[in-house]
């Protein structure tokens, strides 16, 4: 699993480098304040990162909001040696997973990071119906890039036999580019047919929520599509 490394001293950029490569993370990168890091998670897409909390520019809480709205799936460790339960609470809030303290042993930051990767590794099952071969494709990429697994179909007769068997899935995505009411008879269909799944329709500017669905989003690019799916798939 890829690993960002954020903390403005470069002993412990260095250190921590050097022990999650040896304990087996690919180390894709090292920041040193928390616009660095922002920058270069957007470059290298890690599946972690390890935030320092006091660092010039931005600290470590600033930059976890920032990067939980830009990729709601990373996982994200707050490396601290002002572990407090205020700044805890204030760190979940945030968005981060869990905070360490840089008083106790470095192995129990890998530690906690192979515990929170363990459980991301069992990934949602996303099916998603796409009415635009382009559409299907640039979707699908985003969501494998963010970890979930995915098919796709292009069209309600298509997904109907490819969902013949009733093989099960955490999400239904009913894409935005065919009429409303194909795209609701898609989403009745699923509702029936799988009655505790969650579907999330997209919908173009022109026409109204259906209501039939569990979710719905306006199409308007892929930061709000993803926030869509993660909010959808906590």
């Amino acid at each position: 699993m890829r690993v960002l490394i954020v903390d403005d001293s470069v002993v412990i950029r260095e250190s921590l480098r050097r022990l999650f490569s040896s304990e087996g993370f690919t180390v894709c990168d090292v920041a040193e304040d928390g616009a660095q890091a922002i920058e270069k998670a957007t470059q290298t897409e890690p599946d972690l990162i390890v935030l320092d909390f006091s660092m010039p520019v931005m600290n470590g809480i600033q930059a976890a909001k920032t990067l939980k709205r830009l990729m709601p799936r990373v996982l994200l460790i707050l490396f601290t040696a002002h572990a407090t339960s205020a700044l805890e609470e204030e760190a979940l809030a945030a968005g981060i997973s869990a905070v360490v303290s840089k008083q106790k042993d470095p192995f129990d930051l890998v530690t906690k990071a192979k515990a929170l990767l363990g459980a991301k590794i069992r990934s949602k099952r996303v099916f998603q119906i796409a009415y635009a071969v382009p559409l299907m494709v640039t979707r699908a990429e985003l969501l494998k890039r963010r970890g979930y697994e995915v098919a796709s179909a292009l069209g309600n007769e298509s997904a109907k036999m490819d969902l013949k068997d009733g093989e099960p899935y955490d999400l239904f995505i009913v894409g935005h580019a065919a009429p409303q009411e194909e795209r609701a008879e898609m989403v009745r269909w699923l509702k029936e047919k799988y009655p505790a799944a969650k579907v999330l329709a997209l919908r173009p500017p022109y026409d109204p929520q259906l209501d039939v669905a569990d979710f719905n989003v306006l199409e308007n690019g892929p930061d709000d599509f993803l926030s869509a799916v993660a909010t959808a798939l906590p």
